[in-house]
């Protein structure tokens, strides 16, 4: 059983899965910030282990936080859609990436924001990650009619 250990509330709006990282979303932690907990797999001990909380950098009360389809190898995805740094709830996302080879663990690479990203957008609502390629909605953008933004993690 994983539970967020700081009093987050909302644990598990959203999760994602890979072989060997689980990560789980609270859409609010104590803060009132969304934030994703990661586990790393211990396959000695056959459990989920090595918690490591992330939180977006700019993210504020009620920024929210989400992982849907969001981890792809050493990539992470995690959407703020109620990022408030370009306009009010314009959102954000965020890629991280796994370096082990430090015991550093999970490392933001990357912030994103849409090009033309606009108050109450929902940028971040989502990202889908495959291989080296993101995907992130704006479910909001251009007046409702939504648009989806897409790029490739340049190492």
């Amino acid at each position: 059983e994983l539970r967020a250990d700081d009093g987050g509330t909302c644990f598990c709006s959203s999760l994602a899965m890979s072989e060997s990282h689980l990560a789980i979303a609270a859409a609010q932690d104590r803060s009132g910030a969304g934030s994703v907990y990661t586990y790393t797999w211990d396959s000695g001990s056959a459990l989920w282990g090595s918690m490591q909380k992330l939180a977006p950098s700019a993210s504020g009360s009620g920024d929210g936080a989400h992982v849907t389809g969001g981890l792809s190898g050493n990539y992470l995805g995690i959407g703020a859609w109620h990022d408030d740094e370009r306009a009010s709830n314009a959102g954000a996302a965020y890629v991280y990436e796994w370096q082990d080879n430090d015991g550093a663990g999970w490392r933001m690479f990357r912030k994103s924001r849409a090009p033309d990203g606009e108050s109450e957008d929902l940028f971040g609502e989502r990202v889908a990650l495959s291989g080296l390629n993101v995907a992130v909605p704006a479910r909001r953008n251009d007046d409702d009619r939504g648009a989806v933004y897409t790029y490739r993690i340049q190492r």
